[in-house]
Formats: C-alpha cells, sequence, structure tokens
C-alpha cells in the first residue's frame, strides 16, 4: 500500500470535542485480528519513529487509540506491514474502518477530517505511478525529463483542482497539499542532478526547470511545523546542495583547503541569512547531523553541537541531535570497537574480535561502489608496506546484499589480499551500517591492538596519512613490548 503524506489545519477545536492535545481514533477492524495498531509520525532529522499511541484491537476488532499529539500535523497509522498517512489535530474524533479481502485493504474513514484522509488515501496509486515514471526516466537527457517532471506536475495539479472543486477545505490544507506534492517533485529532480552532476551539459542547454530547482522553494516553518517529510527532505537537500557549495563557490580546491572549517562556515552562514526563524533552526540542526555523519566527531563537529544546545535549548530537533552525538562519542577514539561478524568465503564466521592483539585496517566495501574499487589497488601497496609485519591486519567487510555478487568479484578480479567477509548472511543486531553509523561507503576503521577505536572515519588507503597512522601504532606496540 502505498503511503501518502497529510496535511495539517490550524482549525481550533469545536465544542464537545476531546480536551488537551488529544485525539481520538476509533479503529474498527477485522474481527479476531489483534495486530497492533499505532499512530506515530517520522522525526524530521534522523527520521527515528516517535511512536505516540499503540494498541491491539479486541475480539471484535474494535479499538480506541488516544495519541497525544504536539499539534495538528500529519501523522502516520500502522499495523502489520502497512502503513497509510493520517491527518490530526487534537480534538478532533476520527473514525477509521479497516477491511481485508486476501492480500487487498481497504481503509474508510468517517468524522473530523474524513474527506482529506479519504483523498489522500485514494491518490496513493497516483502519486506511486507518477515517481515510477520518475524512477523510469531517472536515465533519460535533460530535455526529456524535464517534459516529464512538467507532464506530470500537470496530471498533480488537475487531482488537487478536482478535488478542491468538490470539498470546502481551508486555504492552509490546501497549499499544504501542494507543498506536500510540489517537494516530492523537487526530490525527484534534486536526485536527477546527482545522478547525472558529472555529465558535461553546458548551463545553457539544461532546461530552466532542471537549472535552479530551489528557485522557487518557499521557505516557511509552518510546513515542518505540519511534519511534511517531504519538505524537510528537500530543506535537507537544500541545505547540502545549495548553501555547502555556496561556500567554495563549486571550486572543488577550495573545498578541500576550506574542509576543515566547513561545520563553523555553513552554520555561520545559516546565522547570517534572512530566513525565517524555524527554518533557520532546523537548517543549524541538520547542519549539526549531516557534518556529524559526514567526518564523525571532531573539535569542529563538537563546536557546533554544542552551540546549537545552547542556542536552541527548547529545540524540538535536540532529542535527536544529542542522540546522533551521544552515538558518535560512543565509537569516538579509545572507545572499545563495536563488534563485527562476517561470513568468510569459505563459509566461516569471522568477527572483528578474533583479530584482537592486531592493528586492524577495516575497509567497509561493495562491489556496486566505484569508489571502493578505486581504492584497491592503493590498498595492495599500503599491504606491501606492512606485509613483513604479522602485527598488522586488513579486514574487508563487505555489505553486498547478494554475497554471489561479491564471491564472484572475488573469484574473477583480483581485489587486495586480506581477510574478506560478507556482513549481510549474518543475522548479526546491531549491524556495522548501526555500530559505526554508517553513511556512505567507503569507510575506514583504524583498530589498535587492544581492541579500541583509533579512528572510526580513518583515511584512505590512498592517502598519506594512514600509512603514518599505522606506522605509529606499531612502533608503540614494540616501545612497549621492548619495557
Amino acid at each position: 500500500m502505498a503511503a501518502i503524506t497529510l496535511w495539517l489545519t490550524f482549525s481550533c477545536n469545536p465544542k464537545g470535542k476531546p480536551a488537551g492535545n488529544y485525539a481520538k481514533i476509533t479503529i474498527l477492524f477485522p474481527a479476531h485480528d489483534t495486530t497492533s495498531i499505532k499512530v506515530f509520525n517520522y522525526d524530521l532529522i534522523d527520521s527515528h519513529q516517535n511512536i505516540l499511541a499503540e494498541i491491539r484491537p479486541d475480539s471484535l476488532g474494535k479499538g480506541l487509540i488516544q495519541p497525544e499529539i504536539p499539534g495538528p500535523a500529519f501523522y502516520k497509522l500502522g499495523f502489520g506491514d502497512e502503513t497509510f498517512d493520517i491527518f490530526l489535530k487534537p480534538g478532533d474524533e476520527l473514525t477509521v474502518g479497516i477491511t481485508r479481502n486476501g492480500p487487498e485493504t481497504a481503509v474508510t474513514f468517517a468524522g473530523d477530517e474524513s474527506s482529506v484522509n479519504g483523498y489522500l488515501y485514494k491518490s496513493g496509486p497516483m502519486w506511486e505511478k507518477i515517481n515510477g515514471q520518475l524512477n523510469f526516466h531517472i536515465d533519460a537527457d535533460e530535455n526529456k525529463f524535464s517534459h516529464v517532471c512538467d507532464s506530470l506536475k500537470s496530471v498533480l495539479v488537475e487531482s488537487q483542482n478536482a478535488f478542491f472543486d468538490t470539498v470546502a477545505l481551508p486555504e492552509n490544507i490546501r497549499d499544504a497539499l501542494k507543498i506536500k506534492y510540489g517537494s516530492g517533485l523537487l526530490l525527484q529532480k534534486q536526485i536527477y542532478k546527482l545522478i547525472h552532476q558529472h555529465d558535461s551539459v553546458p548551463e545553457n542547454k539544461i532546461p530552466t526547470n532542471l537549472r535552479d530547482i530551489y528557485a522557487d522553494m518557499p521557505l516557511n516553518a509552518v510546513y515542518l511545523d505540519q511534519l511534511i517529510v517531504e519538505y524537510a527532505m528537500a530543506l535537507n537537500f537544500f541545505l547540502r546542495y545549495k548553501i555547502h557549495p555556496s561556500i567554495w563557490s563549486g571550486d572543488r580546491r577550495k573545498y578541500f583547503e576550506l574542509r576543515e572549517q566547513l561545520p563553523v562556515l555553513a552554520k555561520q552562514q545559516i546565522s547570517e541569512a534572512s530566513y525565517p526563524v524555524g527554518v533557520k533552526e532546523f537548517l543549524q540542526a541538520s547542519n549539526v547531523a549531516h557534518w556529524l555523519a559526514d567526518i564523525g566527531l571532531t573539535p569542529v563537529t563538537d563546536t557546533i553541537y554544542n552551540q546549537f544546545v545552547t542556542e536552541y535549548r527548547n529545540s524540538a530537533y535536540l532529542p535527536a541531535i544529542r542522540e546522533q552525538y551521544k552515538e558518535w562519542v560512543s565509537i569516538s577514539k579509545g572507545h572499545p570497537a563495536p563488534e563485527i561478524t562476517g561470513i568468510s568465503p569459505k563459509g566461516d564466521t569471522i568477527r572483528l574480535s578474533d583479530l584482537k592483539g592486531k592493528i586492524v585496517y577495516i575497509d567497509v566495501w561493495a562491489t556496486w561502489c566505484g569508489p571502493c574499487k578505486a581504492e584497491f589497488p592503493y590498498s595492495v601497496s599500503l599491504q606491501k608496506e606492512f606485509e613483513q609485519n604479522d602485527e598488522v591486519a586488513f579486514l574487508f567487510v563487505s555489505i553486498d546484499s547478494k554475497p554471489q555478487d561479491w564471491k564472484k568479484y572475488l573469484k574473477d578480479e583480483n581485489p587486495p589480499k586480506g581477510i574478506h567477509i560478507n556482513e549481510v548472511k549474518v543475522k548479526q543486531h546491531p549491524t556495522i551500517h548501526k555500530s559505526y553509523k554508517l553513511w556512505g561507503i567507503p569507510r575506514y576503521i583504524l583498530i589498535d591492538r587492544d581492541g579500541n577505536i583509533v579512528s572510526p572515519k580513518a583515511p584512505r588507503p590512498s592517502s598519506d596519512e594512514i600509512k603514518v597512522m599505522i606506522s605509529e601504532l606499531v612502533q608503540n606496540n614494540q616501545v612497549l613490548s621492548q619495557n
């Protein structure tokens, strides 16, 4: 079932409605189906689920959920493997009827906001089809993709206008509908530009609607208050591909010169801009989250984190930022390295802890990752530097979802020697993604002989720094053994 984001209104609670920041949702479920039903929303910074209420229907299939909600916004209702969006405001009384006919599920709404919820639920297949069309044309040239975007936007507008003509809605709900779908299209354009960013197409040959996709993007904190996830994602892209690149003006040499100070420079640029207060707060929170994920816990990311905590003491984004910071502290230098478990090409289980007593340089990669494989010749050279020293181990952790692809690559392509494992086949919890805050690959991690982290984001094999770091660890070990 397609998930549709729902919209918000600022209407006052009518008389007779639930007091306080609560809504009442009566669930009519198939009898004897006691599947857990929950109301939740996704955090706008780290996308984790905030569960607001959860129940199981009685034997007749009836249940009452009364989530406490911070304000009128779009929330999600989930049961089993299915999730769809609902619009709620404090004081609403909504009835949701869920019927099942084999694998098919049908949902009906009655009561407050039933018209909007019904429209959004029924328009799910349309939005799914639009996304499918955009994905299908993701490799098309700029003019073709631009034409498809314009055509699909017309379909959306026509659908929305037809709905607006039949149901009287407050202007703010109409506006939120437009922003939600508009942000969805903007995200698809950004993905297209990322995929084609290295294509040599002259700027004046790029269609206008793909040249500066953020030109008409509204900057309004109301859409964040409404929990429109697509809008928050679009703002995150705005930060990463509009604000950040403006600091180095598209000059890669300048980027590398400024890299150590980019988090602070970005914070400063956001502070000095004339963005609305709520948008500025979100961008500052996203800036902290972005750089923690990108470069880990460093003196400069520690600085912008603490500045955010001080400047935005009551921010709704603080819990997510604090949790992310706490997780990075747990894998900072000197902390015990979380376990990594994988299966060797021969089917043996190998763990990072099996290598305790050795200096371990970990390479997290996949066969589909071009930059990962581009580093392999440098890995070979790095191994030669330490081939006479059995204190140093090279652990290659594949995250390929199809281990057969990984095994074939190891057999046919002659990658660097070392210890090769595939993590996916092991039911490991937490995974390396969770344990080491994996945001992208390649990723390199350096562990000392005691099993403690030296660097959770170590330099690449092509960097001269990593040879120096490993050499220093070897020398320290030799000094300790002599003493």
